[in-house]
């Protein structure tokens, strides 16, 4: 067993081994650490701890599942992904959830 759990969501193709240990090796990662950038903060990516589950299962059990909220009610990190990083590439945190996303993408547009 492990007391923490890497969170990646299925709709971001480009999240590369870089980033994933980049984050795994954040100094104080908390309650919970996840990727950010521009300011804002991507639960669906990032690194949980064991010892949050008394505080999300009431939540869930109260139907209150939006992951930013759950953020709040965490000592949560937040690992910035910015340019000078060396693995950084433009589409590395591109959503995809449709063709047009892709061709959006494979273009050299942001999704």
């Amino acid at each position: 067993a492990t007391d923490r759990v890497l969170v990646v969501p299925c709709d971001m193709p480009y999240l590369t081994e870089e980033l994933l240990r980049h984050l795994m090796h954040f100094p104080d990662p908390g309650d919970a650490c996840v990727i950010e950038e521009g300011g804002i903060r991507n639960p669906l990516c990032g690194i949980y701890h064991r010892r949050i589950l008394p505080v999300i299962e009431p939540e869930i059990r109260a139907s209150r599942h939006t992951p930013q909220y759950l953020l709040d009610l965490l000592e949560a990190r937040s690992v910035s992904v910015t340019p000078d990083l060396p693995f950084f590439t433009t589409r590395l945190l591109a959503n995809i959830n449709d063709e047009a996303d892709l061709r959006s993408v494979a273009a050299g547009d942001r999704s």
